[in-house]
């Protein structure tokens, strides 16, 4: 049996999927996409592959980490990364502050080392 790193992505893809709100099952995944870079960037942008690392960044937004290597993923795969609006982890405090009349803020990630 020969190893096929596209059948690989494609199960780590589906994992990914599978349990989008499994944080420390995500760590796993993106940094074992990393290590099909550069040697298969189109493997990993395939089927969904760009969409999937932006509902993985925004799902846990919070994580610093996942952030990183969302950003990272993307650019390699040379697609856009989305603005993330701010949600209950970020604007609870913010409310709190402004009696409740706080704006809507959207956040971009430029900076890859976060």
């Amino acid at each position: 049996a020969s190893y096929c790193p596209e059948r690989a992505l494609a199960l780590t893809k589906q994992a990914m999927e599978l349990h989008v709100g499994d944080l420390d099952l995500q760590h796993v995944a993106l940094d074992r996409l990393m290590l099909y870079l550069p040697d298969h960037t189109d493997a990993v942008a395939r089927c969904g592959g760009g969409d999937l690392l932006k509902r993985i960044m925004t799902k846990h937004y919070p994580d610093r980490a996942i952030r990183r290597l969302c950003v990272q993923l993307l650019h390699a795969l040379g697609d856009s990364v989305p603005s993330v609006p701010l949600t209950e982890f970020a604007t609870k405090g913010a409310l709190a502050r402004s009696g409740g009349d706080a704006p809507i803020v959207e956040l971009r990630v430029f900076d890859t080392d976060m």
